[in-house]
């Protein structure tokens, strides 16, 4: 009975996860409307966790009372961790590297994750490693590639720190589930999103300096914009990812799982857009579905269970 009931809980935590890469999907969204009205990748960045904090932080208050923000200093290195690591220096390594590689060549590396939070899992929470979870990881990254780049690599210069800067944007991306998952049990999955846009707020404002930016805030639409995308793909996304990862044991299934952002990104890009998608953009896109599938079924189990029957 408490198999079964953990089984469903961990399948409930994937299910969250895949709910979230859908969230993720309609990110694009936001930003094209918030580039048409002027604002810049560093400027949207910054809105996007500075207000998604405060959102939260209110949200947190009123709902939990203070004394939800009061948490443990494990807690709070592990939030902190988040906000530095998976939005800070994560946006500032993904915003050179498409600056320097262009955008498809430093996406397809992006998604390069699932590889290196299949690695990471295996040595920190000893993640057993199977054929199956290898080959499904192959095959969305194959896919991902594909339903980005269309079966074109368009790279604006081969530049090295380019290259550097596109792994470490990786390597950070890849660490949400890793360190989301060191999260103690039980933990408030909105206050703990709350401090990860809080800390991860603090490095870009440093960095971005906001309040350079005036005239493009005073422009009709970019702070309701801006507010849109805190909240929607952003502060409840995280909340409900967060949520997830405490309920999943293979970290490694996490960013496979959530890579139907790609799909729903293309999807948003083709009817609101009016993007081309091509033949073998579709073909990356089954491949990603396919891995998902593969991810989150025993169809490993079944196959094992073949071969041992012969």
């Amino acid at each position: 009975m408490t198999r079964l009931l953990n089984s469903k809980n961990e399948h409930l935590g994937y299910g969250l996860v895949f709910f979230s890469g859908i969230l993720w999907g309609l990110s694009g969204f936001f930003v094209k409307e918030l580039q048409r009205l002027g604002a810049d990748s560093s400027l949207i960045s910054f809105m996007r966790v500075s207000i998604a904090f405060v959102a939260m932080l209110v949200f947190c208050v009123v709902k939990f009372g203070v004394k939800s923000l009061i948490i443990s200093q494990k807690q709070i290195f592990v939030c902190a961790a988040l906000g530095l690591v998976c939005h800070g220096v994560y946006n500032l390594f993904y915003n050179f590297a498409i600056t320097t590689l262009g955008i498809s060549f430093s996406t397809v590396i992006l998604y390069l994750s699932p590889a290196m939070t299949l690695i990471f899992s295996s040595i920190i929470y000893k993640e057993k490693i199977n054929f199956i979870k290898i080959f499904a990881i192959l095959v969305n990254i194959l896919g991902c590639g594909l339903t980005i780049t269309n079966g074109r690599f368009n790279i604006s210069g081969f530049v090295v720190a380019g290259i550097v800067a596109a792994v470490g944007a990786c390597i950070c991306y890849s660490m949400n589930s890793i360190i989301g998952k060191m999260s103690d049990k039980g933990t408030n999955p909105f206050v703990m999103s709350m401090y990860s846009f809080f800390f991860a707020a603090v490095v870009l404002m440093v960095i971005v300096k906001p309040w350079v930016y005036r005239d493009t805030l005073q422009v009709t639409g970019v702070v309701e914009w801006g507010v849109l995308y805190a909240l929607i793909p952003t502060a409840v996304t995280y909340a409900i990812y967060y949520i997830g990862i405490q309920k999943v044991k293979d970290c490694s299934k996490v960013p496979v799982i959530a890579s139907v952002e790609v799909v729903v990104a293309s999807i948003v890009g083709v009817t609101l857009f009016g993007e081309h998608i091509g033949s073998i953009s579709i073909m990356g896109i089954a491949m990603v579905i396919a891995s998902i599938v593969m991810m989150n079924t025993h169809f490993y189990k079944d196959i094992i269970s073949l071969n041992a029957a012969k």
